[in-house]
């Protein structure tokens, strides 16, 4: 097994798929973190790149660095590793919370809207005429 450029991860070996899904035999490596044993250090920089990263319309990062990290922000850690992971917690329960009104204001209101509201969609749903 090759050496992770992380520490404390292993590389885990997945099989090469066509498109058609058969195998060709080579394998593609991935890095596999493992956060219960990286250093204090390794999580701090972690979470610190999917909290930068929600900054740029990325809320998924946000949740993922909320949930990755909840175990690990009230452990006695760093106080910085605690301020990202629940910042990172209360913005992707904002984007949440907007993405569901938005649709839903969208679904109740988009036949009232006409053209508009279908140019709004990918799919183009018949209204009513």
């Amino acid at each position: 097994m090759q050496a992770c450029p992380l520490k404390n991860c292993p590389v885990v070996q997945f099989p090469k798929h066509s498109a058609s899904g058969k195998i060709h035999g080579r394998k593609q490596e991935y890095a596999a973190m493992n956060l219960a044993k990286a250093s204090e250090e390794e999580r701090l920089n972690v979470c610190k790149k999917y909290y930068i990263g929600g900054w740029f319309f990325l809320p998924w990062l946000w949740i993922i660095n909320f949930f990755w990290f909840l175990p690990y922000a009230w452990q006695g850690s760093d106080p910085k590793l605690r301020r990202m992971t629940i910042i990172s917690g209360i913005g992707g329960a904002v984007w949440i919370i907007i993405m569901a009104v938005w649709v839903s204001e969208y679904q109740k209101n988009r036949v009232k809207w006409g053209a508009d509201g279908d140019a709004l969609t990918a799919n183009y749903p018949k209204g009513e005429e």
